[in-house]
């Protein structure tokens, strides 16, 4: 009976531990697991195993938050409820055909998605089949930027399937959140997530989403990439998918790519889609043309006008000097001698010198 007594205050110590899953480091060297209830500037409340409890802030080195991610209850690959990771997985088998391979790309995706007022989102996906101690290294860690305040960005899931079957998920202490350039940080708006995925070993599968989420999409709050389908190892399958509202227009969604898309018409919204599968990898060599000048490349931009960028800026230079008649003639006279729209927006935009806060773009 003791024997049972004891088994059961482990096993309820085990499950009442496992529901608090964030933890507090204190200055003390203590690290407080529990559950953030709410933060403020001097002070934070956090329900514990022994009741709920309020410290102050200065006393809190670290906060690690944690929240439920999609799959997390996976523990083997019998568990798995996502027909795209299974199918990825029976593709793996197709590995041998790479022999000398450091690892495979079986499946990457990029996902836009925009909703009439112009906010939307961009998703990420990997997964990776590592080979090799150096394909290790390669996705030892990984990261992805956004530009605040108008973007934010979030780690949807990281999972690792070891060879054996079982399943790791991302701890939330493995996420690394950056402001990556250090210099004017008054205009710095460059943020970086980076994270490690659990338990990376050679024969492993490593599965990754993130998002990146926009307020807005305009023609001062634009966003432009290019995905190039191609790798130094193989890739199995690639796709790039854009959904838009008809409503905002052709000229919202700009494209030059290798081919043309598959366009599908849904109600009001247009679907482009990108893919490839089976891309062999290429050689590097030294001193090498970029990959974009000689591999399939699709280039994107999304609501870039540069007129229309162009008057934004024009109009907030003047207004931000107060206005005059002198002032409003020397900001027209900045782009004076240049002919096109895009080259008058270059002229101001160098004047304002804030290349650096838009980073990424």
């Amino acid at each position: 009976m003791k024997r049972v007594l004891i088994l059961c205050l482990a096993l309820f110590a085990l499950v009442a531990g496992s529901t608090f899953r964030d933890v507090l480091f204190l200055q003390n060297g203590e690290e407080l697991r529990c559950n953030v209830i709410s933060i403020s500037k001097t002070k934070i409340s956090v329900k514990t195993a022994d009741g709920d409890t309020t410290l102050k802030i200065k006393d809190v080195v670290r906060i690690t938050m944690t929240h439920p991610r999609p799959g997390d209850e996976w523990k083997t690959v019998s568990n798995i409820k996502d027909s795209l990771l299974l199918a990825t997985i029976d593709k793996a088998k197709d590995a041998k055909k790479y022999p000398s391979a450091t690892y495979i790309i079986l499946y990457n995706s990029a996902s836009y998605k925009f909703n009439s007022d112009s906010s939307g989102t961009e998703t990420m996906r990997t997964i990776v089949l590592l080979l090799t101690e150096r394909g290790k290294g390669m996705f030892a860690t990984t990261s992805f930027n956004f530009i605040t305040p108008w973007q934010n960005g979030d780690v949807d899931f990281c999972r690792t399937i070891t060879p054996d079957g079982k399943i790791y998920h991302l701890d939330d202490a493995a996420l690394e959140f950056a402001q990556p350039n250090q210099y004017f940080p008054q205009y710095n708006l460059l943020r970086r997530i980076k994270f490690a995925p659990p338990q990376v070993s050679i024969g492993a599968i490593v599965d990754y989403q993130y998002h990146i989420n926009f307020d807005k999409v305009d023609p001062i709050h634009p966003i432009s990439s290019h995905f190039t389908f191609g790798a130094p190892e193989p890739i199995f399958h690639k796709e790039i998918s854009i959904e838009y509202p008809s409503s905002l227009g052709e000229k919202f969604v700009r494209y030059h790519s290798f081919a043309p898309p598959q366009r599908v018409q849904v109600g009001e919204k247009t679907k482009l889609v990108w893919q490839k599968n089976d891309i062999e990898p290429y050689v590097s060599e030294v001193a090498m043309a970029p990959t974009s000048m000689f591999l399939p490349t699709v280039w994107l931009a999304f609501a870039v006008d540069e007129a229309k960028m162009l008057h934004a800026l024009s109009d907030s230079l003047k207004s931000s000097m107060k206005g005059s008649q002198n002032l409003d003639h020397f900001v027209d006279s900045l782009p004076a001698n240049a002919n096109s729209p895009y080259e008058k927006f270059s002229k101001i935009y160098e004047y304002l010198n804030i290349s650096f806060r838009k980073t990424s773009i």
